[in-house]
């Protein structure tokens, strides 16, 4: 992501100078068109151009600085966290989800996941079985239980809790929770980021390590 930042701040502050530049130019040309220097003319329409084409990369590397920052969201409660989630999860596509025991599903999350689930397009790792996973299981989820990963169940060797929904595509987004005592944050990443490229590894890891529940 550091990378990626340099690699568009470079272009980005380049095109900003050139646009402020032209700016100045076309400002000093239009006054000598206004008083009556008309041979101003054809660099007139040249800084104009230039500084039009000037804000339009300024515009485009600026947008990919935005894109490929990590996006974070302050959830103050939870109502606030299951009406993000459920928005998170509604994107089309498959959703991989790991988790520790489904706890923060609510009714209507699971109702989404219901039709993900019908749909083929619904990946759930957890410890161990538990009601809301057979029932999401009946629905048509894949559900994998890790627990067997580790010897010592209270001490699981999978500790990461995440969401991703479009897995396995270049669209690809990961949302994963973090809790302190003053509130819930959910940090956002893009497929490209290494955040991402990291769990999407580990969940190809599990689907072929972790069968499916029968």
């Amino acid at each position: 992501m550091i990378d990626s930042f340099k690699k568009n701040f470079l272009p980005f502050a380049t095109s900003c100078i050139a646009f402020i530049n032209s700016i100045v130019l076309t400002y000093s040309s239009w006054r000598s068109l206004l008083s009556g220097d008309y041979g101003v003319v054809l660099p007139f329409v040249l800084y104009l151009v230039g500084g039009g084409f000037s804000f339009v990369v300024c515009g485009v590397n600026l947008y990919k600085i935005c894109k490929e920052r990590k996006k974070y969201i302050k959830l103050e409660n939870k109502d606030k966290i299951n009406e993000y989630l459920l928005k998170f999860i509604e994107t089309g596509g498959r959703t991989v989800i790991l988790s520790h025991d489904l706890s923060w599903i609510t009714p209507r999350v699971q109702s989404r996941m219901t039709d993900k689930a019908q749909k083929g397009d619904l990946i759930i790792f957890i410890p161990e079985e538990n009601e809301i996973s057979k029932e999401l299981s009946s629905k048509g989820a894949d559900i994998r239980y890790f627990g067997d990963l580790s010897t010592d169940s209270a001490n699981n060797i999978i500790k990461s809790r995440f969401t991703i929904v479009q897995w396995d595509t270049h669209s690809a987004r990961i949302t994963y929770p973090k809790e302190t005592h003053r509130r819930h944050i959910n940090y956002e990443f893009i497929e490209g980021d290494p955040t991402m490229d990291v769990a999407q590894d580990l969940i190809r890891l599990l689907v072929a390590k972790v069968p499916r529940s029968k």
